[in-house]
């Protein structure tokens, strides 16, 4: 199964041509509207979005404080005309893992979907790996703590059988 990627951008002849660099390896969804975007999130396990930030209706940015709030792990990639640094590092702080400037080069746009899609891995594979610690730590506790009073009643008893070992 190919990762799925999300494209939210209003650019009808943008969002084709992301498609067509991207679809050869990754399953690709479009949406027009930072609302379209965030119905499809919550239906469809999507790791990476493309998200423009100059959309009409709702901006870019509240699209991507709503992406982080459904999702904190979902790996946002900004697009953006704008070469204003600000914007970006707005975005950035708000949680967004990367960004393009438009027009964009293909060869790096995969390359940048690509290494999000890897760090969503590595962070769900990470989340879930703490996870399973958490409930091994927590088992072993519940294990330690009958073992413990367990093993004390038998520390008594070594205990009781060496001292009434005579020494020579």
């Amino acid at each position: 199964m190919r990762p799925h990627v999300l494209i939210i951008d209003d650019d009808a002849s943008l969002r084709e041509a992301l498609t067509v660099v991207l679809e050869e390896e990754f399953a690709v969804y479009t949406a027009t509207t930072g609302e379209e975007g965030l119905a499809l999130l919550q239906r469809l396990p999507i790791p990476v979005v493309i998200l423009d930030l100059g959309l009409p209706g709702m901006p870019g940015l509240e699209v991507l404080t709503h992406i982080k709030a459904l999702d904190p792990q979902i790996e946002v990639l900004i697009l953006t005309a704008t070469h204003e640094g600000a914007v970006v590092v707005h975005a950035m702080q708000a949680g967004a893992s990367d960004y393009l400037t438009k027009p964009f080069d293909g060869e790096a746009l995969q390359t940048r979907v690509r290494t999000a899609f890897a760090q969503y891995c590595a962070v769900t594979h990470g989340t879930q790996r703490m996870l399973e610690m958490k409930e091994v730590q927590g088992l072993l506790q519940e294990l330690g703590g009958q073992g413990a009073s367990r093993g004390h009643s038998q520390g008594d008893r070594r205990s009781d059988s060496s001292e009434s070992t005579p020494t020579s």
